[in-house]
């Protein structure tokens, strides 16, 4: 029987023996407990409480099933991933490289989906946000773990239906496994859209410093410095050291991909409190130069004098 999209089956085991029970069964007990003429109402309600009785354990016997199924048509899943980290705030043109993606977005492209497919949008940077992620958390991700993303997105939807994948991207793979075999294992096509210009941006940040709080007139002052760099392979290059506007110390660095650290000492001739500037120097066709140099403050005292003291123990 159909009801809709349901449909509705009764059936039990044995259905031939179990028919034939049920007869032979329902026979007996009515010529075993069939009322006289002259029975009373109490003989009566018996006499039918003793057959449903029997009727109940035959029916137990047959093992009725019912079995309800409905029947529905559930549309693909597609997921669009949007590239969430801080690098598509680099500028492509004359703008971001996240207006290309809001362009994408709003565009209607993925809208004439949704008439055939589920359609939903995910940001992901070191990880897959959350469907409902805050507005103001976008365009901030440090860093980029594209294959990592595609693997909790397959956890995620898993027996959804996922068909495919969009990734809007700059393509700036930064942790995590090669996105290419990852992409093979989940099991469905990954279609990228790329974003931003096709050679990757050079770029110098020092990301932070170490200055010693104290320090002697005269003797060398160690400052670490944190380099973190893009689009750049073993570049020689330097960091300097300014007490000021007057250069009092530098040492030369080879700029790899990454981050790094690097070391570099001056000696202070003169006591007070000091500001002092670490900077690398910009190279040509670098995307930010506000983010190559660092302050520090630095107190000099005067140089160590050594006492010897003389007396008896």
């Amino acid at each position: 029987m159909t009801l809709g999209p349901h449909s509705i089956e009764l059936s039990v085991s044995n259905e031939l023996i179990s028919l034939l029970l049920l007869s032979i069964a329902g026979v007996l007990t009515y010529r075993a407990y069939r009322p006289s003429r002259n029975s009373t109402k109490v003989h009566l309600i018996l006499f039918v409480s003793r057959i449903t009785a029997t009727l109940l354990c035959v029916l137990l016997w047959m093992a009725p099933r019912l079995t309800i199924t409905s029947h529905g048509v559930r549309k693909p899943l597609i997921a669009v991933l949007v590239d969430n980290s801080e690098s598509m705030q680099i500028l492509s043109g004359d703008g971001p490289r996240y207006d290309s993606v809001v362009s994408i977005l709003n565009s209607g492209v993925f809208r004439g989906l949704r008439d055939r497919a589920r359609v939903t949008t995910l940001r992901f940077d070191e990880s897959l946000a959350a469907p409902n992620a805050r507005d103001s958390s976008i365009w901030s991700g440090s860093a980029t773990d594209i294959a990592g993303c595609l693997s909790q997105l397959a956890s995620r939807v898993e027996g959804e239906g996922l068909a495919g994948v969009f990734l809007l991207s700059d393509g700036a793979h930064n942790v995590g496994q090669n996105p290419g075999a990852v992409s093979e294992r989940i099991g469905v096509p990954v279609y990228t859209v790329s974003v931003g210009a096709e050679d990757p941006p050079h770029d110098i940040a020092l990301t932070s410093i170490s200055v010693p709080s104290l320090g002697y007139v005269g003797r060398p002052i160690v400052v670490k410095a944190q380099i973190e760099s893009v689009g750049l392979d073993r570049l020689p290059h330097q960091i300097l050291v300014y007490n000021g506007e007057q250069q009092v110390g530098m040492t030369p660095i080879i700029v790899d991909e990454g981050e790094q650290e690097a070391t570099i000492s001056f000696t202070p001739d003169a006591i007070g409190l000091q500001t002092i500037r670490i900077v690398i120097p910009v190279i040509g066709g670098e995307v930010e130069e506000h983010n190559n140099q660092e302050l520090g403050r630095l107190e000099v005292l005067e140089e160590k004098a050594k006492v010897f003291l003389v007396g008896n123990p």
